[in-house]
């Protein structure tokens, strides 16, 4: 139960400080405090059988006590003594002070600490060498200094004492130098890292270290070869968001990614397979923004989804990659331009002195970004694309009065101006969509019509569109468009619609597919000799798939609309498409038909496997291999590769990547043991490939020139399919017979 102490000899109630520190000696309980009158403080002991106290020694403060050797060694102060060490074995005739000469501490509620290591009480002294440590056995002779002087200009602290490994924790009087102290009094430098807060574990010290690569995590400090290492990535397991996945110029993989330590970098990859490597560290105060790729020539910019000044820039190479700076911040909401593949237009919104935009250019071999124009405008700023034409790079400007104009500039200041404008109608919202370059025309989608401007003589016409079967007489073109081979591929009425291939735009379009589409968001993407058609109603979720051939202009439905399970990543590798299904750790393929469709079996080169709950995220094909991101349970968001060896789709007769449609001419068909290719028509050949019709790649070489004999004396008898790749990046195939 609960009682209240009083004196043994007057049965006085005592009275204790609030911060009470009791320590047990010899199965008696020892604390400080004084009676009623105030004249006994110091040291008393409890006895458990009367529960009452005994005075045992008067002293003004009993701090920081150690029980070793039967005896309690504690901090107090005496008016003989002073400030003190004393050492009592609980009896007031055997409690004496520790050195008769020497004041121990400078004040008994300093806390500077005593403890215990090994068979001693290590302390440190209020002398002139106050940062000398000193050790005690509990007697006047074993009271004595060390060798060991922790420099700085006052008396050090005790952290922590662990007893599995019988250490001692030291921090020096400015709090910025630890040290580790062994029983043999060993001393372990560990500069900066604190262990006040470390636990022991296998002879290592666990315990919370902040860094710039891992942030705040646990590491664990090695007894042995007092190194330091991760003990636990939490990080690791939020990952490092790879993004922006692009094949450069260079035939290399570049993308960004944030490294833990200096945040958002870029990545390359030159080899599939490799470990990516950061191309060029960015600056500690300026690292690479988090949003897309945006090319201007041979250079990638990143156009940023989030508030930055940051404009970083790379081409792939160490030199050649830079981190700029803009004297505002900018968004999403900037637009980005290509001026004639050598300068970066952006504009951005600023409402700081005034309500403008601003017109920037950054030349792609300069590290300068120069400010060209600044523009009255609104209190808003919409988010729309910038789109380059005849040497002018055109965008648009929200002004005050509500309206939206279309600008254009070509990088000086007297040539960025309105450029054209487009009747407005009192029924609709009159905001302008720059669409796409085609047949020397700009096209404007605006009001649910199609605008196309010509630069050369500055007039802007409608293009009539043709009613369709449900009586539409209007276009309203979804934004993303596809020009292949010349034509122009367009979705009609806000994915409600038809497709149409626009051969030029003074012939009427050809109206290749009607369907149920319903969404705004649509999406294009050529593959082989197909080209397929997305359709959903936000960001790139595509809720139907649909193919069309080039050749025919046949199309075909892949997927029908589904709710559930919208698709996304819609991405070419040798002539397959690849997407993802939502919610699903699956790729899966498809050669242009709804009976195709399978999934990939994922077989990843890095060393985890995909789960069954993990997430794949991106696509992106490079060499002839599927990158994926993806957000797994153990490791987070991170980069992967499928190992899997894919298959070629070879759709043969006809031209694979655009141009004409050529039928190569093989000779002897079938043959035994050499094949030749007939070149009269076919543009210069680089290479070859020879595949099974399973897809599966048996040869491949260099092609050498006009005559030259293809050994397939090793082949074994059967069908197989030879695709050939021109000096222009063409490709052809053709079956031929092994006999």
């Amino acid at each position: 139960g609960t009682f209240k102490i009083k004196s043994l000899d007057t049965n006085d109630q005592l009275t204790v400080h609030v911060d009470l520190d009791c320590y047990i000696l010899n199965g008696q309980l020892f604390f400080y405090g004084q009676d009623s009158s105030g004249t006994r403080n110091g040291l008393w002991a409890l006895d458990n059988a009367t529960k009452k106290a005994k005075f045992i020694f008067k002293t003004n403060g009993v701090n920081s006590g150690k029980v070793l050797n039967n005896k309690l060694i504690f901090f107090g102060n005496t008016s003989t003594d002073g400030n003190n060490l004393f050492a009592t074995d609980g009896t007031a005739e055997n409690t004496k002070a520790l050195n008769a000469t020497m004041h121990f501490a400078s004040s008994v509620n300093e806390g500077t600490g005593l403890q215990i290591l090994g068979d001693s009480v290590y302390f440190f002294a209020n002398i002139t060498e106050r940062n000398r440590l000193w050790k005690t056995d509990g007697t006047m002779a074993g009271t004595v200094s060390t060798n060991i002087i922790i420099p700085d200009y006052a008396r050090p602290n005790f952290l922590k004492y662990f007893p599995e490994n019988k250490l001692l924790l030291l921090e020096n009087a400015s709090h910025n130098l630890f040290y580790l102290v062994d029983e043999n009094l060993n001393v372990t430098t560990l500069n900066e890292t604190r262990l006040h807060d470390a636990v022991e574990k296998d002879n290592k010290l666990i315990f919370n270290l902040y860094t710039k690569k891992f942030g705040l995590e646990l590491s664990q400090f090695d007894l042995a070869t007092a190194e330091i290492l991760l003990f636990k990535d939490s990080q690791h397991e939020i990952g490092s968001f790879p993004s922006n996945l692009q094949t450069t110029a260079q035939n290399s993989l570049i993308f960004t990614a944030n490294d833990g330590e200096f945040g958002n970098q870029f990545y390359s990859i030159t080899t599939k397979g490799d470990i990516p490597k950061v191309i060029k560290q960015s600056p500690s105060w300026n690292s690479v923004p988090t949003g897309d790729l945006f090319k201007v020539g041979t250079y990638y910019y990143v156009k940023p989804s989030e508030y930055t000044s940051a404009l970083a820039k790379t081409n792939g190479e160490e030199t050649q990659t830079q981190f700029l700076s803009l004297p505002q911040t900018f968004d999403s909401s900037a637009s980005f331009g290509n001026l004639n593949d050598e300068a970066l237009i952006v504009t951005t919104y600023s409402s700081n002195p005034e309500t403008n935009i601003r017109v920037w250019k950054n030349n792609v071999e300069s590290n300068t970004v120069e400010l060209i124009k600044e523009i009255p405008t609104g209190s808003t700023v919409q988010n729309a694309k910038s789109i380059s034409y005849k040497g002018n790079v055109y965008f648009t400007v929200y002004t005050a009065d509500y309206q939206t104009q279309i600008w254009k500039t070509d990088g000086t200041a007297t040539g960025t101006k309105i450029a054209f404008d487009i009747p407005d109608n009192d029924y609709y919202s009159n905001v302008p969509r720059l669409l796409q370059v085609f047949d020397n025309h700009l096209l404007v989608a605006k009001n649910t019509k199609l605008w196309a401007f010509n630069g050369d003589t500055e007039q802007i016409k409608e293009i009539p569109f043709p009613t369709n079967d449900w009586g539409y007489g209007d276009w309203n073109v979804a934004d993303n468009t596809l020009i292949d081979d010349g034509k122009l591929y367009i979705l009609s009425q806000l994915g409600y619609g038809s497709v149409f291939r626009f051969n030029d735009l003074q012939s009427e379009p050809t109206n290749l597919l009607s369907a149920n589409f319903f969404g705004t968001q649509t999406s294009f993407k050529k593959c082989g000799n197909q080209i397929y058609v997305g359709n959903g109603t936000y960001d790139d979720k595509l809720r139907v798939l649909w193919s069309i051939n080039t050749a025919t202009s046949s199309a075909k439905e892949i997927i029908n609309y589904n709710a559930d399970a919208s698709i996304s990543n819609l991405t070419c590798a040798k002539n397959y498409l690849y997407f993802l299904r939502e919610n699903n750790t699956q790729v899966w393929r498809t050669n242009g038909t709804a009976e195709s469709i399978i999934s990939l079996p994922i077989n990843v080169l890095n060393d985890e496997q995909i789960a069954f709950d993990d997430q794949i995220l991106k696509l992106h094909s490079y060499d002839d291999y599927i990158y994926f991101v993806a957000k797994t349970k153990s490791s987070g968001t991170e980069l992967y590769i499928v190992k899997t060896e894919l298959p070629v789709y070879l759709s043969t007769g006809n031209a694979a990547t655009g141009g004409e449609n050529i039928k190569l001419i093989l000779y002897p068909n079938p043959a035994t043991s050499f094949i030749n290719i007939k070149e009269n028509q076919t543009p210069q050949i680089e290479t070859y490939k020879i595949f099974d019709t399973t897809g599966k790649q048996i040869l491949s070489g260099k092609y050498a020139g006009q005559h030259q004999s293809i050994d397939i004396s090793r082949l074994l008898t059967g069908n197989y399919i030879i695709e050939i790749t021109t000096k222009n990046g063409s490709r052809y195939s053709q079956k031929f017979i092994k006999k």
